[in-house]
């Protein structure tokens, strides 16, 4: 037996390049308590390579939203 479900999915919002990185900067000061261009400096740099980003969930939420920075 089939179930048909419908999903009322929110509507999609575009932002532009400096609106992502503000809030990006936003994200990465309330959630590692720096700022998004020293966060991405550190990034870049390797210094989260040696971490267990299990321990370090802040981290792993702010790599998903790099692409809104760069």
């Amino acid at each position: 037996m089939s179930t048909t479900v419908d999903l009322e999915l929110p509507a999609v919002q575009e932002i532009g390049l400096e609106e992502g990185r503000a809030l990006f900067d936003r994200r990465a000061r309330e959630l590692v308590g720096m700022s998004g261009r020293d966060f991405l400096e550190k990034w870049d740099s390797g210094h989260y390579e040696d971490c267990d980003l299990d321990d370090y969930p802040g981290i792993v939420k702010l790599y998903m939203l790099m692409p809104l920075a760069r």
